[in-house]
């Protein structure tokens, strides 16, 4: 790949813009790579960009940024003041080495608080205003409080919530509720690495199958032991579902949510 500038769109988004060669085309939507921002996989940028540049060896063509977002413990500017240091940390350290195109967004925490911020645009992919990646509370069951702020999400901010790590959550891994939220336009991200677990595989390959489930993402907060078990994973995705079936689901990822 070759790096062939950097890029700041209209709202103040740190990304670069590459030339992809090859075939390698996958998409990373959920990661904790941009250094010191939260508790993540990297303390500073040359940490950061080694991992990127592995990242790239294993055929990730795409990264997504996504640093966490509580509005219950800091305001949105504070966030996004630390966010863009980070970010333009990041890119220095680069310099002109090849690693995959990098988007810029947030894994944000749902929450009453976050709805006092009128403008949520900087939080979504790219700063587009279409695709936010979501963290639940961590509850047994898929509460009315969860449904009514998707809701509000969905259809008064017109933000599609794409839902991080699904199989973190027991409901979700219950059809029913899965589908509720897909029907008032939700998405469901699934980490790589849940393909590990054989109890769990047969029903995400069935989600997948169905497109109830059609972004990937790593969630990756350290190095030790992640690229071993993201190529188990690799293994296990291609094998269960095919080579030509994973890479068009991650053509799709790039070309719905990552595309301009």
């Amino acid at each position: 790949m070759t790096i062939i500038g950097v890029f700041f769109d209209k709202v103040g988004n740190v990304g670069q813009r590459f030339i992809r060669k090859g075939q390698e085309n996958m998409v990373d939507f959920h990661t904790h790579i941009l250094p010191g921002i939260d508790r993540g996989a990297t303390a500073n940028a040359k940490a950061s960009v080694e991992l990127l540049e592995k990242s790239l060896t294993m055929g990730f063509s795409d990264v997504v940024l996504t640093p966490r977002f509580n509005a219950n413990k800091e305001s949105l500017s504070d966030f996004l003041a630390r966010r863009e240091r980070s970010a333009r940390e990041l890119l220095s350290a680069v310099n002109g080495k090849a690693i995959p195109e990098l988007h810029l967004g947030a894994e944000v925490y749902l929450c009453p608080a976050l709805f006092h911020n009128r403008n949520l645009r900087e939080l979504t992919v790219n700063g587009e205003g279409k695709f936010m990646l979501v963290e639940l509370p961590d509850e047994d069951f898929l509460s009315v409080g969860i449904v009514s702020m998707l809701e509000r999400l969905a259809f008064s901010r017109r933000i599609t919530p794409v839902i991080a790590h699904m199989e973190d959550h027991p409901f979700l891994m219950e059809e029913s509720s899965l589908l509720e939220l897909l029907d008032m336009g939700c998405t469901a991200q699934m980490s790589y690495t849940a393909f590990n677990k054989f109890f769990t595989r047969r029903k995400l390959k069935k989600f997948i199958r169905y497109g109830y489930v059609s972004v990937l993402g790593s969630d990756v907060q350290g190095t030790e032991g992640y690229f071993e078990e993201i190529s188990k994973s690799l293994t296990h995705l291609n094998v269960e579902l095919g080579e030509k079936f994973v890479k068009e689901l991650n053509d799709y990822t790039r070309k719905t949510m990552l595309c301009s």
